[in-house]
């Protein structure tokens, strides 16, 4: 969130509370109505009443998540309500039927050449009541690929050859070959388009607010730049709920001041990832509860190859030998995330990373008699552990004879565009993957400022082995790890710590789940319910 948009946060809080009033989180009596039959199975149907208003810590620039400004947690986050997918990945890092019928089984793939099979819901339809069919994917899958937008990942969908219309409700996704990530196309973030509200049309300029029309449990009302953004039911949702009659997600990038405002009962919930002592200072309040979860969300060091203090590898390593990790976690982190040594949290973990303990005179001989200058190393500003883990990261550096100047952007600005920029040497950056997870943001292919590799890193070793581990049917952990080994002997990122993804809440709100993948704290908001007052 920009100055200005801060600024009218904290002036907007006594109209947020009016807001409340006239709204306010009435009991809900729950409705129940066989939904639609057919081969999809029926859905729970509910009469929605109440509103519930969340508070959530950042606004993204854009709700366009393909272009670069809308690359973000943020804004993915508050598309998963109102945009389909093929698959989501739930907090057990599990994928379950999204738009598709089913998640793909052996029997909806086939190897020459390498094929998968999704069959659509025969009731899914968009909010204006148009039928989502395999001409949406392959009109989603035509986008990414026009030269004409821009689009920040065009990976993997340049590896797609063809999207074959069998049927309204089949589609096949044919690959230049075998890769293990296939269950994240179409899915993880990357939204289905409505080919009949954006053919002919700016993709760019249509998306950058918010698309007319949707295809999840609710439809976005309004977005209120720099306050909330508000969203009511999907008249022609064909799932289970919605529940709430109208839900806000309130802009509050303080974590004190949304724990101020949930125990105030100005906001029903909060979600944030890991802060300090998270659960203590939720549950201090007696009438709110919290979860929590692990999935795939962490925290990472990532210097700038581009920047000509950190270009050559002993310089990088100098870095890493100056920084505490272990000390961070102990100190910091504690139980609201654990220690990191892979970029696939939650997979069988090989200490690649340990190489790099904290050891200011190995860091000394790294550079040798090379002065790296002074390092600009930044983080979003407002998130309170990212900010003391860049303190901690200064700490070391200096105890190392290293200088650094510490900037920290708000966030819409840190993931809109200051990474691309490359105007910095450091980045203390927030990540989040699937189960599925691959690299491909380190290879050279990628790197900014017309793809995401904002590391700007040119390394043939990671290259090969980034692209030996996408040339497999299935994830190989033994090549991820290779890609692992590689990224380490090249000193390209230096995992922090895994996060946790958090929900605050006040007692009477039951369904909320945070998730700690790429589909995150609403990916099943449908769910949320209000049960007492």
């Amino acid at each position: 969130m920009g100055t200005d948009s801060a600024r009218r946060w904290r002036t907007s809080l006594l109209p947020l509370a009016i807001l409340l009033a006239v709204f306010g989180a009435s009991a809900l009596l729950l409705f129940r109505a066989q939904g639609p039959g057919g081969d999809d199975g029926e859905a729970e149907r509910l009469i929605p009443e109440g509103t519930i208003t969340v508070a959530y810590p950042e606004e993204p620039l854009s709700l366009n998540p393909y272009t670069f400004e809308g690359d973000s947690n943020a804004t993915r986050d508050l598309l998963r309500p109102v945009m389909p997918t093929l698959l989501v990945i739930d907090p057990e890092m599990n994928y379950r039927p999204g738009l598709a019928v089913r998640v793909p089984t052996d029997e909806d793939i086939e190897l020459d050449p390498f094929t998968v099979t999704f069959r659509l819901r025969s009731d899914a339809r968009w909010s204006d009541g148009a039928p989502i069919t395999s001409a949406d994917v392959r009109f989603t899958w035509e986008t990414i690929r026009n030269p004409a937008w821009p689009i920040a990942r065009r990976y993997p969908y340049d590896r797609i050859t063809d999207v074959r219309e069998v049927s309204p409700r089949t589609v096949e996704v044919v690959f230049d070959g075998p890769y293990p990530a296939w269950r994240d196309v179409f899915s993880a973030g990357d939204f289905i388009l409505p080919k009949h509200a954006l053919e002919g049309k700016d993709f760019a300029a249509e998306f950058r607010d918010g698309l007319p029309v949707g295809a999840g449990p609710y439809v976005l009302e309004a977005w209120e730049k720099g306050l909330q953004v508000v969203y009511t039911p999907n008249p022609n949702w064909w799932g289970e709920g919605p529940a709430i009659e109208r839900i806000r997600i309130a802009f509050v990038p303080s974590f004190e001041i949304a724990q101020n405002l949930l125990e105030r009962r100005e906001v029903d919930a909060l979600v944030t990832t890991s802060r300090i002592s998270t659960k203590r200072r939720i549950e201090q309040d007696p009438g709110s509860l919290s979860k929590s979860s692990l999935g795939s969300s962490w925290w990472e060091l990532l210097p700038n190859a581009a920047s000509a203090k950190l270009n050559e590898i002993d310089r990088r390593r100098s870095v890493f030998y100056a920084i505490d990790r272990a000390g961070i976690a102990e100190a910091l982190i504690r139980s609201d995330g654990r220690g990191l040594h892979h970029l696939r949290p939650g997979s069988e973990q090989q200490d690649i990373f340990d190489r790099y303990e904290r050891d200011p005179e190995v860091s000394r001989q790294a550079r040798g008699t090379r002065d790296l200058g002074t390092l600009a190393l930044t983080t979003p500003a407002r998130n309170e552990m990212a900010l003391a883990v860049q303190r901690s990261i200064q700490v070391g550096l200096r105890d190392a004879d290293i200088r650094s100047e510490i900037t920290n952007p708000e966030a819409d600005r840190f993931y809109g565009d200051w990474l691309r920029a490359g105007t910095w040497d450091l980045a203390v950056v927030e990540k989040r993957g699937t189960p599925s997870s691959i690299l491909r943001r380190f290879h050279s292919s990628q790197a900014a400022p017309n793809g995401v590799n904002y590391s700007r890193l040119a390394a043939a070793s990671v290259d090969q082995a980034v692209d030996a581990s996408e040339r497999t049917r299935a994830l190989d952990p033994a090549l991820l790890d290779a890609v692992m080994v590689a990224l380490a002997d090249e000193a390209a990122v230096l995992p922090m710590f895994e996060a946790r993804m958090y929900a605050g809440f006040r007692r009477g709100i039951e369904g909320i789940e945070p998730n700690a993948t790429i589909d995150g704290p609403f990916w099943n908001l449908e769910r949320y319910r209000i049960m007492a007052p």
